[in-house]
């Protein structure tokens, strides 16, 4: 299952929902995101915004 948008992406994070792994764009900035995600040693995947169109 693919989550999309960063409040989204937040409250999984923040829940008891297991994720893998996270593609976010190369610019994305959200200091507590990327915290939370090294935090629960979730494999970031740093991608260009036309790859993560296409995953839609």
């Amino acid at each position: 299952m693919y989550i999309y948008g960063k409040n989204v992406a937040y409250d999984a994070l923040t829940g008891k929902k297991k994720i893998k792994k996270c593609f976010l764009d190369k610019d994305f900035k959200e200091n507590e995101i990327l915290s939370l995600l090294k935090q629960k040693k979730i494999k970031i995947d740093y991608v260009m915004k036309k790859d993560l169109d296409r995953k839609k």
